[in-house]
């Protein structure tokens, strides 16, 4: 286990009661998935309130195939319990009110195990091994002895297995408050997005150019593509002009409702970091240390720059590395590392841009809809950034295209003619083309001037 991946027995303990029992069904799903076992073979869920049957967690892997380990069987139960749990309640949470509890007449039947997780105890060998003989004991007084192979986990316990996936490592570290600086898990990672769970608008009259091909693909063929591409070891570069959404597009490669017929990318067997904020570690330690780790997450960097993109292909495609590597910028240069695979997403068309300002911006009009949509030329960023000026509805759609423009330089600032003069100088630059250089360019005529 690397160092940056360590975890401190009181972050298991800062976790809330829903926060608990998530950690351990994510825990159980990592556990399989290292295995090659589908995670569907783990069932949770339902209000944390609600009356679980003596089990918040429950593995079922069939046909068997002696898994071990954590999962002490390939038919386990895990009672999870954010509070101290000493010895005295234990039979009280086995047998409530004298009565074993129906879960462990099932799992004595098949010879399945139970674990009751605490994440607020830390014991002594000599106190766990008092909740394990309460539990023993419990079973012995329903002619249950060595029918259920039974364990107790403590926050230190838990912590030692969250060390195992890195992945859960930094979800651990968010939940508990104190994070990997810039580091996140699966979450709303795209600009303005709040909610993970918001529907991502399939708009397949936009073109995404794919790998080795010349034409266009459309979005949904790019997405299946791209799962493909994420199942092994490799390095993606997501490319195209900043608001066309490639933040978002990468979003959703891990939402299941998205493109069905190709599974989504494991959501919690990644990590994500945007180069424009404050990192702690670095992409590039961070690299290293998962691949020292074994480990074989998903590792997402925003406005990641093509000499950080170039460094980091380079540690995530050594011999033996499994992980793989996804790099979103605004850059479109064709000199890409040989091991990466290039992806460029075009702008939305205006559909998909009124219905998104619908569903954000309720103040606007239709005709302010329509007015943006037309001005923004696809590009969702900018399309934003001109709604939240509006005060009133109907004001945008009566502005000329200069005055929109001033409302969108601006925005809510304080207006200013010296940064606008210097924004159109530096504009400049963009007008011509750098990358002829044959005879009668722009570039070798004005070389001659110089």
């Amino acid at each position: 286990m690397h160092p940056i991946f360590s975890v401190r027995p009181e972050e298991i303990q800062s976790l809330t009661d829903v926060q608990a029992r998530e950690l351990i069904a994510r825990l159980c799903k990592s556990e399989l998935r290292a295995r090659g076992i589908s995670t569907a073979a783990v069932s949770w869920g339902g209000d944390q309130r609600a009356k679980d049957g003596g089990v918040d967690v429950r593995v079922d892997v069939s046909p068997p195939l002696g898994i071990g380990g954590y999962i002490k069987k390939d038919r386990c139960a895990f009672q999870v319990k954010a509070e101290t749990f000493s010895a005295s309640k234990i039979p009280g949470e086995m047998a409530p009110k004298g009565v074993v509890r129906k879960a462990l007449t099932d799992l004595a039947a098949s010879g399945g195990a139970y674990v009751i997780a605490s994440t607020r105890d830390n014991l002594s060998d000599s106190s766990l091994a008092d909740r394990k003989a309460a539990m023993e004991l419990c079973l012995s007084s329903f002619s249950m002895a060595g029918k259920i192979e039974v364990d107790f986990f403590d926050c230190r316990r838990i912590a030692d297995w969250v060390e195992q996936y890195p992945a859960m490592v930094i979800w651990v570290k968010v939940a508990s408050g104190k994070p990997l600086v810039g580091w996140r898990p699966y979450g709303p990672w795209a600009y303005l997005e709040n909610d993970a769970d918001s529907e991502y608008l399939i708009d397949d009259r936009v073109k995404v150019f794919v790998p080795n091909a010349d034409e266009g693909s459309d979005v949904s063929s790019a997405i299946m593509r791209l799962r493909t591409d994420l199942s092994k070891n490799v390095s993606v570069r997501m490319v195209g002009l900043s608001g066309v959404g490639k933040t978002r597009l990468v979003q959703a490669l891990f939402d299941k409702r998205i493109c069905p017929g190709k599974p989504a990318l494991d959501s919690e067997n990644v990590i994500y970091a945007d180069l424009s904020d404050a990192l702690t570690p670095q992409p590039g330690m961070m690299v290293e240390a998962l691949v020292q780790s074994d480990s074989d997450c998903i590792v997402v960097v925003d406005n990641c720059g093509q000499d950080v993109h170039r460094r980091l292909t380079e540690i995530a495609k050594r011999p033996g590395s499994a992980i793989r590597l996804i790099t979103v910028e605004y850059d479109i240069r064709d000199d890409l590392p040989e091991d990466t695979a290039c992806y460029r997403l075009e702008g939305s068309s205006d559909e998909i841009i009124k219905r998104l300002l619908k569903r954000r911006f309720s103040l606007l009009s239709e005709n302010d809809i329509d007015k943006i949509a037309e001005f923004s030329d696809g590009n969702t960023r900018v399309a934003y950034a001109l709604a939240s000026t509006s005060a009133t509805s109907g004001e945008l759609a009566r502005l000329r295209d200069s005055e929109l423009f001033h409302r969108l330089f601006h925005q809510k600032n304080v207006e200013s003619s010296e940064l606008l003069n210097c924004a159109e100088a530096a504009s400049l630059l963009y007008s011509f083309d750098g990358e002829d250089t044959s005879q009668g360019s722009e570039i070798s005529i004005f070389g001659r001037v110089g």
